[in-house]
């Protein structure tokens, strides 16, 4: 995870597994395997074997098409601009 407590990490941390494991955490600065990780709370889940290929075609298609779908309001509103801008002297 590489947590680092000069960019938030350290609160982060005390917010999800409390002081005393944050600290004892952290003065260790040793890797944890999945089962600890699950078990404190810093991971969601675990991926079977097999499964890891799956779980990210659906990551990557779901960031994007939410992307596309930012990026078309994004696009919507810069010509909204511009019309209520610019187009509204001009006499067609």
């Amino acid at each position: 995870m590489g947590v680092s407590p000069g960019w938030g990490g350290g609160v982060k941390l005390v917010q999800l597994v409390g002081r005393k494991k944050a600290l004892e955490l952290l003065l260790k600065a040793q890797s944890i395997d999945v089962n600890n990780a699950l078990e404190y709370g810093l991971v969601d889940g675990k991926l079977e074997d097999g499964m890891v290929g799956n779980k990210l075609k659906l990551l990557v298609c779901s960031i994007a098409l939410k992307s596309c779908f930012v990026i078309s309001l994004y696009y919507c509103e810069i010509f909204r601009i511009f019309i209520e801008k610019f187009c509204k002297t001009v006499v067609l």
